[in-house]
């Protein structure tokens, strides 16, 4: 079955057709006829396999395809992706979209050939490849009839097959000058071949097959173009300015531009915008943009008979840059420079050129003006073709910004500006591209009526950007002078102003100071206006002192501008001419002189008197009075700020040493010691003499002494003006009661007492004593109080009338066996003497018979109860100090004398000792001395006194 004629029509890579309508659409362009689907079934997508061997280098050559037993029509897209042109030996993908009408007879083993380089599938050379497709087995009408891997053909099938993976090598026909696409589609005649898929797919006999040729005319339609690279070059390289273009070609011809590729070489391109983006939108012209550095790649569709046609690329002129461009061209082109415009004529033959179109910017150089403190016009003068500007400023510290100026590259330059009256030329500074120009390319040159700036050659190069600014500063005089009151005041000063300058040297400070002066001294200067201004005074001399004036100052600014209290005052120069004046009025203060008593002795008396000042004073004579705590005051008189004095007393009764001196004064911290220095501050003045009568802390206590508890008393102090009081204290033991100190004063006499509120004197002694202090009189008991004393403590001792004994016990080695008497021993057999002494240190007797002392005898030792070399085993020695007790010894076995014996650990006393042949008696345990008579009382510093001795021997 044959197919009808029909147009097709490629949509989304699918055919469709309709009977009525000869119409080629593309994209989006409208159908203006009506379609009706043809009854062709879509089949998916196949892949072809790449550079695979061609039809004739598989099976031979001969091929007349002369079957035709199927109806193909091809509809061949490039890839997405794909730029519109291609260039002779870019290789890229095709997607063809393959229309089959089948024969009446099943086929087998369809396959499908492109050659990739413009070769003929059914006969190509050796080294020639071509993309090899084969088809589905399914849907119908293809079908698995042979049961291998390549798709067979049922009869009567009409469907839609799109292969994708078509390698294409571009080239163009050398008949149409054209991208053209050769094909070749295969089957077999009969079943039961063998068939694995693309590499092995062929026909059987040379008629079985249908071959064509195709352009790109599908969804995505390619050309073969010719094209002129365009590189633009500035100078300098750094500048940004973008340029157009426009390219044209003959009228029927396309041209597009392609620019931002990121890669551009004689066989592809990669990246980048076309512009147009198709051939469907290219007409034959567009434009396009470069910067430095850039390059486009202009394509124009190539003459189908083969002749050279031109390819005209032409530069809009652009504002600050030299009309006059430089233009270099490789391959089939030529130049204008003058008009900047490159023409390649271009070929299937000689199908490229490019040109390097170089631009040079000129040097611009734009003034700015800065007035400072006021407003004016300034104007600007110069070379090298420069028109000369006035700028006028509108407000301080604004910037204005004149006209820029193109000028000539790589000729010297200079700038100069006229100073006008009133101002001072601060700064001019220039930058290159934001940069400082470089030191040693530019020479600047002050006066004090104009500045210039020169460039060299060198700065005014190609593209440079030159911003000089230049400040101008209002100036203005500023005065300062001193007025003293009263104006014939010896007072010394220095006054000073110091001013900023302001523009480039802000914070440059300057000072200006006048000659050491009094009434009427003054400095004058010329400042920056809107500069900072301190203006201050000090003192001239080591004979004034600021601190004794009270300083004023004033300005006649507007407002006007002052100070009370200072010596100095800022402020920012106004756009007026200012004067200031310091004003200094000496201080002065009354002062009262007094005198204050405390405790004072009455009938003391002192005067209170001031020495080196101009004006001096006294308190007059203020006696104490009997309260001893009066104040006496002098009249006020004038002194000075700065001036120093001495304030003393002088005592016409009494003596200044029984007191506590201290000098204090209000109104001032002036005082230092004796000296007050008057302040600055001061306006009225006291000074206080104040003579404290010195004093003593006194401590009253009472002390018992071996007494017996039941007996209370209260001790205290008599004849001074605070009493001191120990508090009740009560007997018992050793106790001490101690009461709280009260002041004792100098020159105070105090005598002691003690009340009983409960027991008798007569069982005490009693005495006082004190310490702290030399002026305690024990014969008479008064107690006076002296300069010297701080701390004084005075007891009140009560001493019960009681014995107080004391026994101490001795012992000596009299002799032994083996030394004698010469230095004896300790030993078995020596003789130790013990020797028992009785003192009564107590103000009491020892009641009569009732003393009794006893021993105990070690059981290392016996005693000694022969002769001991008084008659008796114990001798009896009354002390220096008479005991007062008689002693009987009436033998041992007497029971009533003095001695007695134990042998039982003292709990009886009847034993009667039994000498041995050595005169002990081994068993006497203890022994008791029992004197007769009452032993005597102490006197207080006599104590009598007695010994016994008695011997035993070491056993």
């Amino acid at each position: 079955m044959t197919s009808p004629k029909r147009t097709r029509v490629a949509i989304g890579h699918r055919l469709f057709t309709s009977s009525t309508c000869q119409l080629f659409i593309v994209l989006a362009t409208l159908l203006h006829c009506s379609l009706t689907q043809a009854a062709f079934v879509a089949i998916p997508n196949v892949s072809a396999t790449k550079d695979l061997s061609c039809l004739n280098q598989r099976t031979g050559s001969g091929f007349n395809c002369t079957a035709k037993e199927f109806t193909v029509n091809t509809a061949f897209s490039a890839a997405a992706g794909t730029p519109p042109f291609c260039m002779a030996g870019q290789e890229f993908e095709f997607i063809v979209d393959v229309e089959l009408s089948g024969s009446n007879a099943n086929r087998y083993d369809i396959g499908f050939f492109v050659g990739q380089t413009g070769n003929d599938p059914a006969n190509s050379s050796a080294g020639q490849l071509c993309s090899v497709a084969t088809f589905p087995t399914s849907p119908s009408p293809w079908a698995a009839l042979n049961s291998n891997a390549c798709g067979d053909y049922l009869s009567a099938g009409e469907t839609i097959n799109t292969i994708d993976k078509i390698k294409v090598v571009c080239a163009t026909d050398t008949t149409t000058n054209t991208l053209q696409i050769p094909y070749v589609l295969t089957y077999v005649q009969n079943a039961g071949g063998i068939c694995n898929g693309p590499s092995d797919v062929k026909t059987d006999t040379g008629s079985k097959c249908k071959s064509g040729s195709a352009s790109v005319s599908g969804v995505k339609a390619v050309q073969v173009g010719v094209w002129m690279d365009v590189t633009k070059a500035t100078i300098p390289s750094s500048s940004n300015q973008s340029f157009t273009y426009t390219a044209s070609a003959p009228s029927g011809y396309k041209v597009i531009a392609l620019t931002g590729a990121t890669s551009l070489t004689t066989t592809g391109t990669s990246g980048g915008t076309y512009t147009p983006a198709s051939i469907e939108l290219a007409t034959n012209t567009t434009t396009f943009s470069l910067k430095n550095g850039e390059t486009a790649r202009v394509f124009m569709t190539v003459a189908s008979d083969g002749s050279a046609q031109p390819l005209t690329v032409t530069e809009t002129a652009q504002s600050g840059w030299d009309p006059t461009a430089t233009i270099s061209c490789t391959g089939p082109a030529t130049s204008n420079n003058n008009t900047r415009m490159m023409t390649a004529s271009l070929s299937a033959a000689a199908p490229s050129a490019a040109c390097t179109i170089t631009n040079t910017k000129r040097p611009t150089i734009t003034m700015k003006k800065i007035s400072i403190g006021d407003v004016g016009s300034f104007t600007f003068t110069g070379t090298n073709t420069w028109a000369s500007q006035t700028l006028t400023t509108t407000a301080s510290n604004t910037e204005v910004t004149g006209s820029t100026q193109v000028l000539p590259q790589y000729v010297e330059t200079t700038i100069a500006e006229t100073n006008i009256s009133g101002f001072r030329l601060d700064d001019l500074s220039c930058i290159v591209a934001g940069s400082p120009v470089a030191y040693g390319s530019t020479s600047y040159d002050f006066q004090s009526s104009y500045q210039a700036v020169t460039f060299d050659s060198n700065v005014m190069s190609p593209g440079a950007d030159i911003i000089c600014t230049s400040t101008s500063v209002r100036r203005r005089t500023l005065q300062v002078i001193k007025v003293l009151n009263p104006t014939i005041d010896a007072g010394k000063f220095v006054l000073a102003m110091q001013y900023d300058h302001v523009g480039i040297n802000t914070g440059n400070t300057q000072t200006v100071s006048s000659e050491i002066g009094g009434h009427n001294t003054n400095v004058s200067a010329t400042v920056d206006v809107t500069g900072n201004m301190v203006v201050s005074e000090a003192v001239g001399d080591t004979s004034t002192n600021m601190a004794n004036y009270s300083p004023s100052i004033s300005c006649n600014t507007s407002p006007v501008t002052s100070s009370t209290g200072s010596t100095s005052l800022a402020f920012v120069m106004p756009n007026l001419d200012v004067l200031c004046t310091f004003t200094n009025i000496r201080k002065s203060a009354s002062l009262v002189l007094k005198k204050q008593w405390q405790v004072g002795i009455p009938g003391d008396t002192a005067t209170i008197s001031s020495s080196g000042f101009i004006n001096n004073g006294t308190s007059g004579a203020v006696v104490a009075d009997s309260t001893g705590n009066n104040l006496g005051s002098g009249t006020a008189f004038t002194v000075y700020s700065g001036e120093s004095g001495t304030i003393a007393e002088t005592f016409n009764v009494g003596t200044a040493n029984n007191y506590n001196s201290s000098i204090a004064c209000t109104g001032t911290n002036g005082l230092s010691g004796a000296i007050l220095t008057v302040q600055p501050i001061d306006t009225a003045i006291q000074c206080i003499i104040t003579n404290a009568r010195k004093s003593a802390n006194l401590t009253v206590r009472k002390q018992w002494i071996n007494s017996d508890p039941g007996t209370q008393v209260n001790v205290q102090s008599n004849g001074m003006i605070n009493t001191a009081y120990s508090g009740s204290s009560s007997s018992g033991g050793n106790t001490l009661t101690t009461g709280t100190s009260v002041k004792a004063y100098v020159t105070e006499q105090a005598t002691f007492s003690e009340t009983y509120t409960i027991g008798s004197a007569s069982n005490f002694v009693s005495s006082v004593t004190c310490s702290g202090t030399s002026g305690f009189d024990s014969a008479t008991g008064t107690l006076t109080v002296n300069v010297a004393d701080t701390d004084i403590i005075c007891t009140y001792s009560n001493q019960a009338k009681k014995p107080i004994i004391t026994v101490t016990k001795n012992t000596a080695v009299v002799r032994d066996p083996l030394n004698g008497t010469n230095t004896p021993k300790n030993i078995p057999g020596a003789v130790v003497a013990y020797n028992i002494e009785v003192v009564n240190s107590g103000p009491g007797a020892v009641d009569a018979n009732t003393l009794v002392i006893s021993d105990v005898i070690p059981n290392n030792v016996k005693l000694f109860v022969g002769d001991a070399g008084s008659g008796a085993p114990v001798s009896f020695t009354d002390g220096a100090i008479s005991s007062g007790l008689g002693w009987v010894y009436s033998g041992l076995s007497n029971g009533t004398d003095s001695v007695d014996f134990s042998n039982d650990g003292g709990i009886s006393w009847n034993y009667v000792p039994t000498p041995d042949a050595d005169g002990y008696d081994n068993n006497v345990s203890h022994i008791r001395f029992k004197p007769t008579g009452a032993m005597n009382a102490s006197s207080g510093t006599n104590y009598p006194s007695f010994k016994v001795r008695f011997l035993v021997g070491v056993k």
